[in-house]
């Protein structure tokens, strides 16, 4: 046996890599300080801020994003195991009470 177990080494690497992940958005924030001004083209708004929001903000738009479809995902897997073991459950129910070919057949013999 180590010294942690499977769940705190989890936690212990997704912290580390949090802390990586911090360091290298606040290192890239302080070199990228310069003002931008970006134009939304069929809009007519113009914005001016240093460009390490408008690059940190697109990546925040795209995580939540990829957040929303990978819920969707889970949830529909989810929904289809559920169906998937409702379905299992009606099968044993069968199991329980066979009425097939070979009861036919005997009910034939028997007559």
């Amino acid at each position: 046996m180590g010294i942690f177990n499977a769940d705190q080494l989890m936690k212990i690497i997704i912290r580390i890599f949090l802390l990586v992940i911090s360091l290298v958005a606040a290192i890239f924030a302080v070199s990228n300080r310069e003002v931008t001004t970006i134009d939304l083209f069929p809009l007519p708004f113009t914005t001016a801020a240093p460009l390490y929001i408008f690059i940190l903000g697109a990546m925040a738009i795209g995580l939540v994003i990829g957040i929303g479809v990978s819920s969707i995902s889970k949830i529909r897997l989810k929904t289809k195991i559920r169906n998937q073991q409702k379905t299992k459950g009606e099968g044993k129910k069968d199991l329980e009470n066979p009425i097939g070919p070979l009861d036919y057949i005997k009910e034939k013999t028997t007559t």
